[in-house]
């Protein structure tokens, strides 16, 4: 069966969300005004800032950075091959709809054990979660560990709410 993704499979750009609330877990990295022009399916966010530039908030590695100086740079970017791979993850969404495992409205893709926490990014470790559950989750396991030096061994974590 030859599966072809559309943007709906691989990115949000849903204007009835509430971003506000759903971010809110990300306010230790997040400052300052932004507008969120899209999300992956991966809990990860696009957002624009006042001054036009782009970033990205990386919900597996905890981090926020540039990505576009405009969202028409931006735009462009995001319709490469290679962008798509590197920030959609679009070979391991492939992979994932191959297997049947797709997201239905409200949902997306977690990982089981989080990467920050030593697990895989590979489809053995991808299910299907509520979308506000997850990005929350990412908030608050990234805040929690952000001070501890690199290779710390975590053997637990605390979550809120």
């Amino acid at each position: 069966m030859h599966i072809t993704l559309g943007w709906d499979d691989l990115l949000f750009e849903d204007a009835t969300l509430d971003y506000e609330a759903l971010l809110d877990d990300w306010r230790w990295i997040l400052n300052g005004r932004f507008r969120v022009v899209a999300g992956t399916k991966f809990g990860d966010w696009f957002m624009e800032r006042p001054d036009g530039q782009v970033q990205f908030l990386d919900a597996i590695d905890g981090t926020i950075r540039e990505v576009a100086t405009s969202t028409v740079e931006f735009r462009s970017m995001i319709n490469t091959q290679e962008k798509q791979e590197e920030w959609l993850l679009s070979p391991l969404v492939l992979t994932l709809h191959e297997n049947g495992v797709v997201p239905a409205s409200g949902q997306c893709y977690g990982f089981k054990l989080p990467p920050v926490l030593g697990g895989k990014v590979e489809s053995d470790n991808v299910e299907v979660i509520d979308l506000r559950l997850w990005v929350s989750l990412c908030g608050q396991i990234h805040r929690q560990v952000q001070s501890l030096p690199p290779g710390t061994k975590i053997s637990g974590f605390k979550t809120e709410g």
